[in-house]
């Protein structure tokens, strides 16, 4: 992919950039330099979920194999289906993948992302992506949190995991200009008073504190305006998921054993 690729701006004092490239082409992302845009695939899904069938892609050529190398994917949103690779997939030599919020995608077996290359999880206002992975996964891929922002009467806090373990605690509070309002809850410092197990990030209130995001933990998080989180590192893989673990303080028993758990997965989960 040459330089030029992704290297625009969208805006530029006494120009108008147009939409299209000289072919007609809708520009996509961030513009190219030049006049044609480097042209994606693109999941139509209009044929079924099978990430191999030509007819669910638009791009040149049609059909994107399950090793991309050099090249840049979109699973798009609003699809009638979206893609199931039966086997592996891998990317790389500067290749890219971006799931489009509300966007899924599901891999049987193992996923590898390459070194210089962008596996890019998306959310926003709408929702999130979905991205199911089998056996393992290696390689760094960047997930996004949307947190919608509201101050009182309905004071907007949100209960929240971190995808990738072991991460800054930076990602929910100073990169989200969030100084004071992370919390997680430790069940262990209950003796009396269930407020008690709220346990700030910086030690406020005389609270333990924390540096790092655990993926089986969950944490409370609350910002004025929407902002998105931004997570960038490995995953686990589905057999992966970690164990929670639960305990019980020491107060009256109608206080005790209540936890606050994570899932670090990534992709939606039914409740009832």
């Amino acid at each position: 992919i040459a330089p030029l690729v992704d290297g625009g701006i969208a805006s530029y004092t006494g120009v108008t950039v147009p939409g299209t490239d000289i072919g007609g082409k809708s520009r996509i992302s961030t513009l190219d330099i030049g006049a044609y845009e480097f042209v994606y695939y693109i999941w139509t899904g209009i044929t079924s979920t099978d990430w191999s069938t030509p007819s669910n892609w638009v791009g040149p050529p049609s059909s994107v194999p399950t090793s991309i190398i050099d090249n840049k994917v979109v699973i798009s949103r609003g699809r009638p289906n979206y893609p199931t690779v039966s086997g592996t997939l891998s990317l790389s030599t500067r290749s890219s993948l971006t799931i489009e919020p509300q966007a899924g995608l599901t891999v049987i077996g193992a996923t590898s992302v390459g070194s210089g290359c962008t596996f890019l999880i998306k959310s926003d206002a709408t929702g999130s992506a979905n991205f199911i992975t089998g056996s393992s996964v290696s390689g760094s891929f960047t997930v996004e949190l949307f947190l919608a922002g509201g101050g009182g009467p309905s004071y907007k806090w949100h209960y929240v995991t971190t995808p990738e373990n072991d991460y800054d605690k930076t990602a929910l509070t100073t990169a989200i200009n969030n100084t004071f309002d992370l919390l997680n809850y430790r069940e262990d410092l209950v003796t009396t008073d269930k407020a008690a197990g709220w346990n700030y990030h910086d030690g406020y209130n005389s609270t333990p504190g924390f540096s790092t995001l655990v993926t089986n933990r969950g944490y409370n998080v609350y910002i004025a305006t929407d902002q998105t989180a931004t997570f960038t590192g490995p995953l686990l893989a589905v057999t992966d998921m970690p164990n929670s673990s639960t305990s019980c303080g020491t107060g009256y028993h109608a206080l005790r054993c209540g936890n606050l758990l994570g899932d670090p997965s990534t992709r939606a989960a039914y409740t009832s």
